[in-house]
């Protein structure tokens, strides 16, 4: 048990130059382990505790939103609404002409194009050009035809 403890011990007390939150964990155990200076009363230990509390839980609701988030933003293509994507498609070309001219290998123009759900908007772009193409010479054969009778 002593050799757990002195492994932990060695382990922590090496943290003394780290910084951000391993810093504070540190902080944290040192104080745990009565490592820091002894405070007046244990109400100023209780309340140094509790700061320290909000501030793990502000960074773990930090980091729940940033997930939800990006959940949201990766939805499937069929739960994204209609008005919206004709905006995703704008978006997947316009990311896709940005990313190939900074491409310098055949390989980044591949990473370009299925990055994301790219893929998606620019062939469903695609199929909304090939349609209008088809109505467009489907109309000039009418009217050839026409003119010829």
């Amino acid at each position: 048990m002593s050799d757990k403890a002195s492994t932990l011990d060695r382990k922590y007390s090496s943290r003394g130059d780290a910084d951000g939150a391993e810093k504070e964990y540190s902080d944290l155990y040192n104080l745990i382990t009565n490592k820091k200076p002894a405070t007046d009363s244990v109400n100023e230990m209780y309340d140094e505790l509790m700061k320290r509390e909000d501030r793990v839980l502000k960074i773990v609701d930090r980091v729940v939103d940033d997930k939800q988030a990006e959940h949201a933003r990766s939805k499937i293509f069929t739960e994204t609404p209609v008005n919206r994507i004709p905006y995703e498609m704008y978006k997947s070309v316009r990311g896709l002409i940005t990313d190939l001219q900074a491409s310098k290998d055949y390989s980044d123009v591949w990473k370009a194009t299925y990055k994301g759900q790219r893929i998606i908007y620019i062939g469903l772009l695609l199929m909304i050009i090939a349609v209008f193409l088809m109505l467009i010479q489907g109309s000039e054969n009418d009217a050839s035809s026409t003119k010829s009778e």
